[in-house]
């Protein structure tokens, strides 16, 4: 699953990749525009669309591919905040002269696009707008070596309906969305305790006992012969 993004200033646009296939293997970001609905008051921002490019359907159509796939959407709700929200769908662009090279700029356009997903205030609905076009551009250059670049971008124009699509509210303007790398997941090293090792005193070599457990049965029951034995010895020196 992909979470809501926060990409830096001077964020990577475009892929590097060894393969030309169509979509790429990258995710489409927004990281300065939103997607507004003014008259319901919802906003969307830093809007994500991250492609399933493990199980796309690839068919021609004459000169041009029409590409089919999953998707995610991701993004966060700020109008009325709802705060994250997640959804999911097909989606279908069509590449324009697609089957007459496997380099260069093709023009794009998403054709269809049906998402869906719950939020605190209910399930909602975003579609590609069958009236205004979502068009863009995919260029691909060879690098050498079996690797490419990808550059690409959308502009898009959606609409949204909560009320299970009985209804539809379009955005107020299109969303330039473009291809950026996939963002790695942070990762965590458990810290490890420090090792003590035996030191030197005047009488001799003295053993510094190690890492006391700080739960379970094995660290209570070491605390308990721990005070025990100070017990004792207080009782011993008492005068």
């Amino acid at each position: 699953m992909l979470v809501c993004l926060t990409v830096p200033l001077g964020w990577a646009q475009g892929i590097d990749t060894d393969t030309t296939e169509l979509p790429p293997d990258g995710v489409y970001y927004s990281p300065v525009e939103f997607i507004e609905y003014s008259a319901m008051g919802i906003i969307l921002d830093d809007p994500a669309l991250d492609p399933d490019v493990s199980n796309v359907l690839r068919e021609r159509v004459g000169d041009d591919e029409l590409e089919t796939f999953d998707a995610e959407f991701t993004a966060i709700e700020i109008g009325l905040g709802l705060g994250p929200i997640t959804l999911t769908g097909p989606v279908q662009v069509i590449t324009t002269d697609r089957y007459l090279s496997t380099t260069g700029t093709f023009p794009t356009e998403i054709v269809s696009m049906s998402l869906s997903g719950n939020t605190p205030v209910g399930p909602i609905l975003i579609r590609e707008d069958p009236i205004r076009p979502s068009t863009g551009i995919t260029d691909i250059f060879d690098l050498g070596g079996g690797l490419y670049h990808i550059d690409s971008f959308f502009d898009v124009f959606t609409e949204l309906s909560v009320d299970g699509g009985s209804s539809w509210l379009p955005s107020d303007s299109s969303t330039r969305m473009t291809l950026i790398p996939v963002p790695e997941v942070p990762t965590t090293t458990p810290t490890s305790l420090p090792t003590i090792t035996p030191s030197e005193t005047p009488s001799g070599p003295t053993a510094t006992p190690g890492p006391i457990p700080a739960s379970g049965p094995a660290g209570i029951g070491l605390l308990l012969v721990i005070l025990g034995g100070l017990l004792l010895t207080s009782t011993i020196r008492k005068p």
